[in-house]
């Protein structure tokens, strides 16, 4: 917007943009339209109306967000799953009489889910251009091959906590790499310097401070 503006008058303008109204349009945006036209708290759910497959499935190790939109991606998933029988029937021929049959879709979906890990289930479906995502845990997300490939996290030695694992730069500069030069300070480590060195406190004013617990 500054950019357009700029073009038009020559100025241009501020941008405020603040994370938790991001967020709040992101996940709430359907829930507060929802909640304002029914005049009732909007309840957790994990199916959306009038589409199906459309929500968080279990599988074999954990759980899959599985989107099937349209009867073309409908008819992918069910080539992704073998051609099944059941899935020619016609109450699963369009996507509102598989929203309306969504609780016997599940049980027939499950099978298969249950014989397949999240990720077989993702690299299957995104093969097939099928919209899916696997559900990480924490640990899942240290150990994704990706990450390590791209050296995302990083080890560093701490005084007090040991050997730590933390998350680095989500992104890559050809000229200026980052680093981890150093672990997060401990209470008061750099007293002296930011005191003495950098305001010019005496040595004497500064051991007196401390003896008096004030830093």
């Amino acid at each position: 917007m500054r950019l357009v503006t700029r073009d038009i008058d020559g100025e241009g303008q501020e941008v405020d943009i603040a994370e938790v109204d991001v967020l709040a349009g992101l996940f709430g945006g359907l829930s507060v339209i929802r909640a304002f036209i029914t005049k009732e708290p909007t309840p957790r759910f994990h199916r959306l109306p009038f589409f199906y497959p459309n929500g968080v499935l279990p599988c074999k190790d954990g759980f899959v967000a599985l989107v099937a939109n349209t009867d073309a991606e409908w008819e992918r998933l069910v080539e992704v799953m073998g051609n099944p029988e059941w899935a020619q029937e016609d109450i699963f021929k369009t996507a509102l009489s598989r929203s309306e049959m969504a609780d016997a879709l599940d049980e027939l979906l499950r099978p298969w889910l249950m014989q397949h890990t999240k990720e077989e289930i993702f690299r299957m479906c995104q093969n097939n251009r099928v919209p899916t995502a696997p559900l990480y845990s924490a640990g899942d997300v240290v150990g994704h091959y990706h990450l390590q490939e791209r050296g995302f996290f990083t080890e560093i030695e701490h005084p007090a906590a040991g050997g730590m694992k933390l998350p680095g730069a989500p992104f890559i500069l050809s000229e200026t790499p980052w680093s981890l030069r150093y672990p997060a300070p401990t209470l008061g480590e750099h007293n002296q310097e930011i005191y003495c060195n950098k305001l010019g406190l005496s040595d004497q004013n500064f051991a007196s401070l401390r003896s008096r617990h004030v830093i």
